[in-house]
């Protein structure tokens, strides 16, 4: 089974990816995962601030912060360069390469 951060990840680079809102269904769909799994790190990105929530009870989807839709390329780059970091996650390691991640993403505004 996949570890949190790994599936965290795939669901945030789908996103990237596709340059467009998407439902829970359609992101479980996309990787292969159940929709309440995709809600369970969906809502982990939403907390962060990674993902902004759009819509009510006609539908609900889920999108980039603009900050990541502005930098599509350095965000690729950046992602794969924190998972390289966290094969082995520890939370120290974790923590670690979002601090990097998030200063690269300063230093370029």
């Amino acid at each position: 089974m996949e570890g949190n951060c790994s599936v965290r990840n795939r669901v945030f680079r789908t996103l990237v990816e596709t340059e467009e809102t998407l439902s829970i269904r359609e992101i479980g769909r996309r990787l292969g995962i159940s929709p309440s799994l995709a809600q369970h790190h969906v809502g982990k990105l939403c907390r962060d601030g990674a993902l902004i929530r759009e819509g009510e009870r006609g539908g609900v989807y889920y999108r980039l912060q603009p900050m990541f839709e502005d930098r599509y390329d350095d965000t690729l780059s950046h992602i794969a360069a924190i998972e390289e970091r966290i094969k082995d996650a520890t939370p120290e390691k974790v923590l670690a390469c979002i601090r990097l991640f998030l200063d690269n993403i300063t230093e370029q505004t």
